[in-house]
């Protein structure tokens, strides 16, 4: 069977005018998202080899049977000696370890601390697959208001080339000037076509993100990327921040989780210094018949019979000595185990740093927001003053041009501001693991949306 494009990823089946906004393209990213679908079937996977390690708890209980026939034949001076026999012998074997000196309880707890890592290893990945999509939703509105405003520019070059073009044709412009007007719009064209880029671009980003196809017929409402007149602050100090990741992150808490089951790995190996003990049990029934016969004695004949064998033992097995492999395996799981420790100190200090960058990120952000909408502000006041003295014959096509293109370096500056300010917060929350807490200090900021909702309890 081929699939097509339009098989994989494809998104669940919806009306054709759906549009998605970043809560419901996160609703479609973790049942999506093939990144959690992997992490969860790991799950189901260290969940069934935790019942696994359990197995060793019951008796085992198995049937063999041996059914078949055989010949012996000899030839001896006093003439042929042989026999044919028929043989049908099932048995049922039954097996119980009594005392293991903790291997099956080494076995038990290393897996369940594996389990554990598995299961937080899943709500780690809904939390980055959460701040993947949000990532991208605002890198994607940021795009598309940049050529929104990529388009406004273009509008205004090609009306400032016709207004150039109808005073030429007064005799109250110049070449120079025309020349000019064409270099900004050309420019302007250009800037129209890399915005769009940067849109298509960071829509099938964002579309892979939500776990379906880049070319997936997906669509989107992104946010308005306006400034806000006040922020939400950030109630927690930074100290806080760093305490509540330590104890919420499910990666960290992974880590702990492998480290117990190395030092379990270690008690597993270092049982194997010890016998292990079994009562063993059997029931064999035994059927044959043969035809034999015996020149010797010249006789021959059929025979037959029949017998019920029992047994019951109580084994111990323990190996003396095995050439040391014992001894390296305790070694190496003793590595093992200082090697999950470095890893778990590690952990904690990239999620120490984690929280630090974010929230210093967030922080900056808040600030270059009110620079950018400052001298947007600034920039616009100037183009317009810059226009009006243009049209009245005060001011040069150069001026007008060099206002035009501070006003649009300003506008693309607070779209890309506000554009990490939310990612800041998502980086913060992912950093944290859970959402940050924030106290609100004006109702416009109730226009963006949540850091990130609250992840889904693993399965």
């Amino acid at each position: 069977m081929l699939l097509t494009s339009a098989a994989i990823g494809a998104p669940p089946e919806e009306p054709a005018d759906k549009v998605y906004d970043l809560a419901g393209i996160i609703n479609l990213a973790l049942t999506q998202n093939p990144y959690t679908h992997k992490t969860w079937q790991a799950a189901v996977a260290a969940a069934a080899e935790s019942g696994q390690a359990r197995a060793p708890y019951y008796p085992k209980l198995a049937f063999r049977m041996k059914v078949g026939a055989d010949q012996d034949y000899s030839l001896a001076a006093i003439g042929q000696s042989y026999y044919t026999r028929r043989q049908s012998a099932p048995g049922l074997f039954l097996e119980y370890l009594l005392v293991d000196f903790g291997r099956r309880r080494a076995d038990v707890q290393r897996t369940l601390f594996a389990l554990d890592a598995a299961n937080l290893s899943y709500d780690r990945q809904l939390q980055r697959t959460i701040f993947a999509v949000q990532r991208s939703y605002f890198a994607h509105s940021a795009a598309v208001v940049e050529e929104e405003s990529a388009r406004v520019n273009r509008d205004f070059a090609r009306t400032l080339l016709e207004s150039i073009q109808a005073k030429m044709s007064a005799g109250l412009a110049t070449q120079p000037e025309k020349l000019l007007a064409e270099r900004t719009l050309a420019q302007a064209e250009y800037d129209v076509e890399s915005a769009h880029q940067s849109v298509q671009t960071t829509l099938g980003e964002l579309r892979t993100a939500a776990g379906v196809a880049a070319n997936a017929p997906l669509r989107v409402k992104p946010l308005s990327m306006d400034a806000p007149d006040s922020f939400a602050a950030l109630q927690d100090k930074l100290d806080s921040m760093v305490d509540a990741a330590l104890v919420n992150r499910p990666d960290l808490a992974g880590k702990v989780a492998d480290l117990r089951a190395r030092e379990a790995a270690t008690k597993r190996a270092k049982a194997d210094f010890f016998p292990e003990i079994r009562i063993k049990g059997a029931y064999d029934y035994d059927a044959f018949a043969f035809h034999a016969r015996d020149a010797a004695k010249n006789t021959s004949g059929n025979f037959g019979g029949n017998q019920n064998q029992f047994e019951a033992l109580l084994s111990v097995d323990w190996d003396l000595f095995d050439g040391f492999e014992r001894v390296e395996k305790v070694k190496q799981r003793l590595a093992d185990e200082e090697a999950a420790r470095a890893e778990l100190e590690i952990q904690r200090l990239d999620t120490i740093l984690d929280v630090w960058s974010s929230y210093y990120t967030v922080l900056t952000s808040r600030r270059r927001i009110q620079f950018a909408q400052a001298a947007l502000n600034s920039a616009q006041e100037n183009f317009d003053a810059s226009k009006a003295f243009f049209n009245n014959g005060l001011a040069t096509i150069t001026e007008l041009v060099s206002a035009q293109n501070a006003l649009a370096t300003a506008r693309s500056e607070r779209i890309r501001a506000t554009a990490d300010y939310l990612t800041g917060t998502a980086s913060l929350t992912l950093a944290i693991g859970k959402p940050v807490t924030t106290a609100s200090k004006g109702s416009s900021s109730s226009k963006y949306p949540a850091a990130a909702p609250s992840v889904p309890p693993s399965h």
